[in-house]
């Protein structure tokens, strides 16, 4: 049997990966915004330019991965819900009817 034509497998496999995703997002995001707030507050008390760099740094990929995700679930929600939605009506969520 080929798991990669294995419907059952390959759900599996999605809802592992939906799963292990939702755990580690909220971590990561959290994290990341406590490290930012930290680091911008010790540049600006010490005025170290080391400081300043690693807020940039990590700035741009916080807003990077903030996009990602804004991108990534309206998709997620069209099309693992698109049939429930349409079979619902514009009530459940009128923008993603067509």
């Amino acid at each position: 049997m080929n798991i990669w034509f294995d419907t059952v497998a390959l759900s599996r496999m999605q809802f592992a990966l939906t799963a292990i995703f939702h755990m580690l997002w909220p971590v990561l995001t959290t994290g990341m915004a406590i490290y930012l707030v930290l680091v911008e507050g010790l540049w600006l008390k010490t005025k170290n330019p080391d400081y300043y760099h690693h807020a940039r740094f990590w700035s741009k990929l916080y807003v990077f991965m903030i996009i990602f995700i804004g991108f990534l679930i309206p998709i997620m929600l069209l099309y693992n819900i698109y049939n429930y939605i349409v079979f619902r009506g514009k009530v459940a969520g009128g923008h993603y009817n067509h």
